[in-house]
């Protein structure tokens, strides 16, 4: 027996439908879910730490989840926030100068102790790693604090 296609394709695409009709449903539930369990906790928290500390009024349900909104948008945003090409650039320029430092020191120590210098202090590691090794640039920054 042979099916006709127009009609699967009918009920596979009415699967699909409903199947993001569900999903959005989800989504839509577990949004309203979570805007109730933290403007519920946002109320209490005020209401056991600003009130008597602050002698701040009690707030209600709704100017907590007006705070969590204005708290977002002032320290967080709503993500996708745009990465120029400089910044991709700078982060791999670090990773491939790291790597190239790594392959030039043949040390994985070398290059883990760098990572938390900065500016000329890193630059003069990289040179004395190359001619004299650590512990002369041990001395070296050990000289640098006496004076």
């Amino acid at each position: 027996m042979k099916t006709n296609d127009n009609q699967s394709n009918g009920r596979r695409m009415a699967g699909n439908f409903h199947r993001i009709i569900f999903w959005v449903c989800t989504g839509l539930a577990l949004a309203t879910l979570f805007t109730l369990i933290f403007g519920m906790a946002v109320k209490y928290l005020w209401a056991a730490t600003l009130t008597p500390i602050f002698d701040l009024p009690e707030i209600t349900y709704w100017q907590a989840v007006g705070i969590i909104i204005l708290a977002r948008l002032v320290f967080g945003g709503f993500g996708h926030r745009p990465h120029g090409l400089k910044e991709k650039n700078d982060r791999l320029s670090r990773f491939s100068h790291r790597t190239k430092w790594h392959d030039r020191a043949g040390d994985k120590e070398a290059t883990a102790d760098a990572t938390h210098l900065s500016g000329p202090d890193q630059t003069h590691y990289q040179a004395f790693w190359e001619t004299e090794g650590k512990q002369a640039f041990e001395a070296y920054l050990a000289g640098l604090e006496k004076k």
